[in-house]
């Protein structure tokens, strides 16, 4: 069994455009905060890389990888 026979091409590539541009609509760039580690706490993080527009940094401490600036969370 393929990968394409689980998931065609085509169908995965609508998918994955649907899902950025949910994204991008729920959580506009403009609406983001500043955070720490969400796991530890430590300011102490390093930029890693952006994907559609998001940048996400990683902890130099407990090594996790997050979205920051981050949404903000909607009360």
């Amino acid at each position: 069994m393929k990968e394409s026979d689980v998931r065609p091409s085509e169908l995965y590539k609508k998918y994955l455009d649907l899902s950025i541009k949910d994204s991008l609509s729920f959580c506009p760039i403009t609406s983001h905060e500043e955070i720490p580690c969400a796991c530890c706490g430590s300011c102490n993080i390093a930029y890693s890389f952006s994907k559609y527009g998001f940048s996400y940094y990683q902890c130099n401490i407990c090594t996790l990888l997050f979205l920051n600036p981050r949404p903000q969370q909607r009360t």
